[in-house]
This record gives C-alpha cells, structure tokens and sequence, in this order.
C-alpha cells in the first residue's frame, strides 16, 4: 500500500469550481482522465452551481479539445447528462442541453449505440417536459432522426406556446414551429 495518493480529489476540483477557477479546471481536465471522471461525477452534485460548472467545464472542453472528451465519453456518462435536460435548476438543465447537442455531434456513434435508451428519455421528455424540454427534444428527435417518435412530435404542431432554447435561432419561437421542421427530417 502506498503512503501517499497522487489521485487528483473530488473534493479539491469541487471547490475550484466553487472559487470560479473554472479554467483551471480545464486545463488539468484536459491533461488527466481522471479528473474527466470527477467531472462527470460532480454532475450528481446536490449543489446545482456545482453540477452546472461541470458541464460547463465538459462542455468547453468538447469546443476546444474533442479528441479529450471522445476518449471518455461512454453511453452511461451521455445518458446521465441527457438526464440532466430534466433538472429543474435552468444552468443545469441549459448546460445538460447544449453539451448534448454538442457531443452528438461530435460522438454520435455513442449516441447510436444506445438509439433505445435515447427514445425513451426523449420520449419522456416529449410527453412530460415543460414547453422548453419539449422543444430541445424535437431538436434531439431531428438531430438523431429517431422516426420513432414521429406522432409524439406531430402531436406538439398546434402548439403555440414560445420556447426558449440556449441555441441560435431558437428564442422565443413556438413550439408548434419546431415540431413542423423537425417532422420534415423524421
């Protein structure tokens, strides 16, 4: 047994990002997988600041260094930012939507690999979601071209209610719009 442990610490990347020294986090980030791992698991933090800067720091790293996060990315980890869509914390939930959009676009094979499990969550989030998680998922049922869910999204036509995605293009547009252009593509 070693005396000393050179594993990077939850606690200590945690409070970096509770001092805002976010691109310091980065930085080692991209250095070291581990700290890749504490990010993801900070994503269940009961702090939504917290939870919230860490895919913030996934996020910019997918921007700035893809090949980073494409070596660790795996099905459970994209699962439980999609999860996080549903978060009631709006820099939490904005943050879990545009790291998704970003990673399918990038990783989508990750994406195609577990194609039931994502029907499901958008399905859920299709029927349950506030106007905005509904929104984002006719984005994803677009982007993923997941004809599955087709009559989920010709349900949401008429619907008249404005959205407000954390993506170009996408303020203060009804929701019954989104649904008649992703319908093109399903």
């Amino acid at each position: 047994m070693t005396l000393f442990s050179f594993r990077p610490d939850k606690r200590k990347i945690k409070k970096m990002l509770e001092e805002n020294k976010v691109n310091e986090v980065i930085e080692k980030a991209v250095k070291d997988k581990k700290i890749l791992d504490i990010l993801f698991e900070l994503l269940d933090d009961e702090n939504p600041g917290t939870a919230g800067d860490a895919i913030l720091v996934l996020t910019t790293i997918i921007s700035e260094k893809p090949e980073v996060i494409g070596k660790v990315l795996t099905e459970e980890k994209a699962l439980r930012v999609l999860k996080l869509i549903s978060a009631r914390n709006p820099y939490v939930r904005e943050g879990a939507m545009v790291f998704t959009m970003n990673a399918i676009r990038k990783y989508r094979p990750v994406y195609e690999g577990m194609r039931d499990k994502i029907v499901a969550e958008i399905g859920k989030l299709l029927e349950e979601g506030d106007k905005n998680q509904r929104g984002f998922a006719i984005l994803l049922a677009k982007e993923l071209k997941l004809g599955e869910l087709k009559d989920k999204v010709e349900a949401l036509v008429d619907v008249k209610d404005k959205v407000m995605l954390p993506f170009e293009g996408y303020k203060w547009v009804p929701l019954g719009q989104i649904a008649e252009k992703a319908l093109k593509e399903l």
